[in-house]
């Protein structure tokens, strides 16, 4: 049997805090508003990394190649039965693209710029957004399961407009 010393149990049990809570929220990286000089200091290059819900189809942007909970709640802000908040599950979320900016000026504009779309969109003029997106019969969200194609293909759109 293998005898530990107080100090090493103490630490232990942060090592298993830190990693738990890592699991609950996300990684640390992601958390909080990056600056231009943090990302850079991080080693980051000046990017916008989208990630795609492979289970409803939702898309999520960070500055960082990591996202957290903090992100989940700023960008999905009027919840509803269509556009269910997602979940922070590892397994559900993918890369499915990166853009490269010239510098960090250009991509936190252009988060920014996302960001405020997608809350355009989903709170400020949600009739002229629910008006355009593809209906089933039933006058819902097109979908299959519960994936919507609509909200990837807007965030491609969004992407290429700013």
């Amino acid at each position: 049997m293998v005898m530990r010393t107080r100090a090493e149990k103490n630490m232990r049990k942060h090592l298993v805090a830190q990693l738990k809570a890592r699991k609950i929220l996300g990684a640390r990286v992601a958390q909080g508003d990056k600056s231009a000089e943090e990302l850079d200091k991080l080693g980051f290059a000046p990017q916008i990394f989208l990630f795609k819900n492979l289970f409803s189809g939702q898309v999520l942007y960070s500055k960082v190649p990591a996202y957290h909970q903090d992100q989940i709640d700023e960008q999905f802000v009027a919840p509803n039965w269509q556009n269910r908040k997602p979940s922070r599950r590892n397994d559900l979320w993918k890369i499915m693209c990166i853009a490269n900016f010239a510098n960090f000026e250009y991509s936190n504009a252009a988060y920014e710029g996302l960001v405020q779309l997608r809350k355009v969109r989903d709170v400020e003029q949600k009739k002229e957004a629910q008006a355009m997106r593809k209906k089933n019969d039933d006058g819902n969200i097109w979908y299959s399961g519960q994936y919507r194609p609509t909200y990837s293909q807007e965030a491609v759109a969004d992407l290429s407009h700013v």
